[in-house]
């Protein structure tokens, strides 16, 4: 009988190879008699988040014996990161494990990929004859684990240091971008191949290669690691190195339950893993295909797909006229979350109280019951035996919150993109139901500011002769140009009236730093860092979006950025 209790708090499933550390602490924690509870946000591959981090303050730690923190998660919002650190640090009494690098706890634990990088490039040098080989990825001094790899194998088979050279320019696309503009334009010179640190640098240095003239794999042969989905796709299959993400948060888990017990437990046997071969390193897929769980999956997520279009759900929830109809679409679309033993929905009432108003037919008449602060479920349900490990996912639509969506799975698992598409459903119907003036949802951020002596939420700019109301929270920064000055947001800039210095003034308590003499930066909306050799930085608020921190202002900014 399971009597323990984990938290997991996890930045948001993606689909590829890192769920797997979300599974594998699931089934260690089970394995040795804990439940867990995993807390994760819905947005991946979107800079804005839409508040939906406000899920972490929903957290009671003492209900918990350990908390892993899954800060490797956090890989695009590590502004948030560092808030949930904050978090932590202020709140959290029981021991902490974390999974990725972070100060909150003596234990962190990483795939470093060095052993990964090293079998890739032996296979380069080995099965292809390659003596020109560059490493593509990763930022110089800071965990490059993988690029040692690539190091000892060049050394190990003595090629030329000076011809195989690692080539650093971060986690993002652009440095992939970067590099085939470089080679194109003979600014460096071509290379037999290239290693790169990921499989998403990999395939964004295909395709601008592509762009560019350039063939793989007959001019350039490209291998990337981690054996994400688009490592498998249809265009050019890329070789690749698959990471054992269940092993690595297995071990976490082992680290915690020390922690918590003083037991030690034994070392987990690591798999052997090996090398998925493709068309990119021109040998073309050699290892089992494994057609057969493909199909099955390919067909699940048909069947699963065809159960949404005929559901109507969205439909189902604008039209809803009340609560007693959002508890009545819960009983009718439980079947939309598959895997699933028990679903609950907690809404926020007028007054602020949290009340469950739906938990797997148990809870479907009435007002519901209430849920105590920072809980689950109402004190008096009973949870089945069976269920192991629940989901917690955030109901957040324009940045208010409404409630939240609770999954419980007997086996471990990670939820998917139908219960993401069940909350979104959810959150559009709430905004209807509820309209948009809803706020009195519990504060996202330990310390912050209550609402009488927090600054202004909005301002107002100027767009094509319209003057237009803009939620702080939604812009990047603020710029001045040419006795101007602009609000940049993903919607483009709005002129604004006030001065550079008044609106870093106004707004230096929700997180806006000046980082240039003409910019002020919204530092909450940041989600990637990339340091320069000049010794300033860049920015980044999305893939088309970025500003550049000043010498004078970068120490400051990546210290505020806890970077």
């Amino acid at each position: 009988m399971l009597k323990k209790n984990i938290c997991i708090i996890n930045g948001e499933t993606r689909g590829d190879y890192s769920d797997g550390y979300v599974a594998g602490a699931e089934k260690r924690a089970n394995e040795i008699g804990y439940r867990t509870t995993v807390f994760s946000m819905l947005s991946f591959g979107m800079v804005d988040t839409n508040m939906e981090e406000c899920i972490y303050s929903y957290i009671d730690f003492d209900d918990y014996d350990g908390v892993l923190f899954m800060e490797h998660s956090f890989a695009a919002h590590k502004h948030i990161a560092r808030s949930v650190e904050q978090l932590l640090r202020e709140n959290c009494k029981v021991p902490i494990v974390s999974v990725g690098s972070s100060d909150v706890s003596e234990d962190c634990f990483a795939s470093d990929g060095e052993n990964d990088i090293e079998a890739l490039t032996d296979h380069l040098i080995v099965v292809h004859g390659c003596t020109k080989i560059y490493c593509l990825g990763g930022i110089q001094n800071n965990n490059n684990h993988r690029v040692d790899g690539f190091e000892k194998s060049i050394a190990k088979h003595g090629l030329d240091p000076e011809e195989c050279v690692a080539l650093y320019g971060g986690y993002w696309t652009d440095c992939a971008e970067k590099l085939a503009k470089d080679i194109a334009c003979e600014n460096i010179a071509m290379p037999e191949a290239v290693v790169c640190v990921t499989d998403i640098v990999a395939f964004a240095l295909i395709k601008a290669l592509f762009n560019l003239g350039i063939r793989v794999p007959e001019d350039i042969r490209v291998c990337g690691h981690g054996a994400y989905p688009m490592a498998f796709n249809n265009l050019i299959s890329i070789t690749t190195f698959p990471v054992d993400t269940s092993g690595c948060s297995a071990e976490a888990m082992n680290r915690l339950h020390e922690r918590i017990t003083g037991e030690k437990l034994p070392l987990k046997k690591i798999p052997s893993y090996s090398i998925i071969t493709g068309k990119s390193c021109g040998c073309g897929s050699q290892s089992p295909s494994n057609l057969r769980f493909r199909l099955a999956e390919s067909e699940k997520d048909e069947l699963q797909n065809m159960y949404f279009r005929n559901s109507k759900l969205e439909e189902a929830c604008v039209e809803a006229c009340s609560v007693n109809d959002m508890k009545t679409i819960m009983k009718d679309k439980e079947y939309l979350i598959p895997d699933s033993e028990v679903v609950g929905l907690n809404l926020f009432d007028s007054d602020g109280e949290l009340m469950c108003h739906y938990l797997s037919n148990s809870i479907v008449t009435g007002e519901g019951k209430p849920v105590g602060k920072k809980h689950l479920f109402p004190a008096q349900v009973a949870l089945p035996e069976n269920v192991h490990n629940y989901h917690v996912l955030p109901i957040v639509y324009a940045g208010v919150h409404y409630g939240y969506l609770i999954s419980g799975y007997a086996d471990a698992l990670v939820h998917n993109k139908y219960m993401k598409r069940f909350c979104r459903c959810l959150a559009l119907g709430c905004r209807v139901l509820f309209g948009a003036g809803k706020t009195n949802a519990i504060q996202v951020r330990s310390g912050e500011e209550t609402p009488g002596t927090k600054s202004a939420d909005t301002v107002f700019g100027k767009k094509n002769d319209v003057m237009h109301k803009l939620g702080v929270d939604q812009i990047y920064y603020f710029e001045a140009l040419e006795k101007h000055v602009y609000a940049m947001t993903k919607n483009g800039q709005y002129e604004i009236e006030q001065k550079l210095f008044e609106l870093e003034e106004m707004f230096a308590d929700r997180g806006f730093m000046r980082v240039s003499k003409s910019v002020v930066l919204n530092t909450e909306r940041v989600a990637g860092v990339k340091p320069e050799e000049d010794r300033t930085c860049l920015a980044y608020f999305s893939s088309q979006a970025s500003v550049r921190v000043s010498r004078s202002y970068a120490k400051e900014f990546r210290n505020k950025m806890g970077i």
